[in-house]
């Protein structure tokens, strides 16, 4: 498929994925009043791509199909100033308003991608060579990816992370003959009604005493058994003349429960392996995106510059 169209992810938004909003549950993700604004603007990022090809896009180095430059595996400066021009460009289309425009993931990914031994460490291999499967999928097909990287506060008295296994969070609970079983919850699933796909991966190290919580896999976003909740919506008001931030960068952010969700073996990246996990999290991941961060967040604050300026 290569670099979809606008219209091409407007119609991978029509699946059965169980998602509600303001008490209601969603059966559309393009026609609910407070998701079709976000949903045409996402539309509209995907056409950009295409509008503006030459910085937004690059051959897929295996297959040689237009990519989002967003999924290169940056091997030098070059490529990084060529990464840094295509990021811009999306994030000039919002302002800099949305945060979790899909080159966020795709950056995210790539960076996991490009250091997957970092992935292969104490036994790992297997979950090494899921990862970099899964990212030329997620290139080749321009998945639009969410995330869910923090763990469901279940005791503020006992601080913001796992410091032991806890039922409500996250967790393994089984094998299958197909793969493993998953139960609990994770929490800002951002871009979760307008995803085709959900990642969950390393936010923050788990202790020693909770392997069952040290997961990282990616699964469709109709896949049973998952739920999302999403927090109130800010898009009130269609008209993009009056309120044109509201009523299409609202990309909303939810909570996600699990209940008994299997996971396919091969779409399993990490599997209750701590030591991976923890290394994951320190390394491979956090440069590659901060790139896509800062060059978002400098757009805008040079829009709320040229404003607070006129």
């Amino acid at each position: 498929m290569a670099a979809r169209t606008g219209k091409q992810f407007l119609r991978g938004l029509r699946d059965r994925r169980e998602l509600w909003v303001g008490g209601d549950k969603v059966g559309s993700m393009v026609e609910h009043p407070a998701l079709a604004g976000a949903a045409q603007a996402l539309a509209e990022v995907y056409d950009l791509q295409h509008q503006a090809a030459d910085v937004c896009l690059m051959p897929d180095p295996e297959t040689g199909e237009p990519i989002n430059v967003s999924h290169m595996v940056p091997a030098s400066a070059e490529d990084l100033q060529r990464r840094h021009r295509g990021l811009e460009r999306i994030a000039e289309y919002s302002v800099g308003l949305m945060g979790r425009t899909p080159d966020y993931m795709n950056v995210t990914f790539a960076g996991f991608a490009g250091r997957c031994d970092e992935w292969a460490i104490n036994g790992n291999e297997q979950g090494a060579e899921n990862l970099v499967r899964y990212q030329k999928k997620l290139r080749r097909e321009d998945v639009s990816l969410t995330h869910t990287i923090v763990h469901s506060t279940v005791n503020m008295a006992k601080g913001k992370y796992p410091v032991g296994f806890d039922p409500v969070q996250l967790h393994k609970v089984e094998e299958t003959s197909q793969g493993i079983v998953v139960r609990g919850s994770r929490v800002l699933a951002t871009l979760a009604p307008f995803a085709d796909e959900l990642a969950v991966y390393p936010g923050a190290p788990m202790p020693d005493s909770a392997p069952q919580h040290a997961l990282t896999f990616c699964i469709p976003m109709d896949t049973p058994g998952l739920k999302f909740i999403c927090r109130d919506s800010v898009a009130v008001n269609s008209n993009r003349f009056e309120h044109p931030f509201s009523s299409r960068f609202d990309e909303q952010d939810a909570f996600v429960i699990f209940d008994d969700v299997e996971v396919p073996r091969e779409r399993l990246f990490i599997d209750a392996n701590l030591d991976a996990y923890n290394a994951v999290m320190k390394t491979t991941w956090w440069p590659n995106i901060m790139q896509q961060t800062m060059i978002r967040a400098h757009t805008k604050l040079d829009f709320a510059y040229g404003l607070a300026s006129r």
